[in-house]
């Protein structure tokens, strides 16, 4: 994507609430890289060596996801979109989510969810036509994109689990990530 491969179109002013979805997912995905980066920075005590590791992975797989959705929303509509002081109050709602468990695993997991939701509900309304100003191919970059995000928070939430001797923290996260995936449940 770093050619002309998705060009901007001239979207004059239209699809705002689908840029904002799309927007959202890349702020929520940096609040996301934040956590887990902290995360791997705190890891204590014994055996923290593990999710010292866990953590690593994670937020070097998000980073990586930041960029991807970055790229692709700077292609489609234009780059100061990304700014991040505007995107500030979405990122600390991200964080904040409720019910979640003291340790900062589980609350890890809880953040996931929520993101995962956030990209299977973005994903899917594309994939359903409702986001009629981008191009096919605008599209089918997004879905491609957000389908791999998919992916790589089903296996961060995977490995979270196992980590935690399978807690079932994120069973409905799980099926929000599956149903970004495209599978049907």
């Amino acid at each position: 994507m770093h050619d002309d491969e998705f060009a901007p179109e001239d979207h004059d002013g239209e699809g705002e609430e689908h840029e904002e979805g799309l927007v959202l997912v890349h702020r929520s995905l940096v609040a996301l890289y934040l956590m887990l980066w902290s995360l791997h920075w705190s890891a204590k005590g014994d055996p923290s060596y593990g999710d010292h590791l866990l953590w690593d992975r994670a937020q070097k797989r998000v980073r990586k996801d930041v960029d991807r959705v970055a790229e692709l929303v700077a292609s489609i509509y234009e780059a100061d979109v990304l700014d991040p002081s505007s995107g500030l109050d979405a990122m600390r709602l991200t964080l904040s989510i409720p019910d979640a468990d003291e340790h900062p695993s589980v609350r890890a997991l809880s953040v996931l969810g929520h993101v995962a939701e956030l990209v299977a509900e973005v994903h899917n309304g594309i994939a359903d036509g409702e986001e009629a100003v981008l191009t096919e191919r605008e599209a089918l970059a997004a879905t491609n994109v957000l389908a791999g995000i998919a992916d790589h928070l089903n296996e961060i939430a995977y490995l979270a689990q196992q980590r935690l001797g399978g807690r079932e923290a994120s069973d409905a996260m799980m099926d929000d990530v599956r149903r970004g995936r495209g599978s049907e449940d």
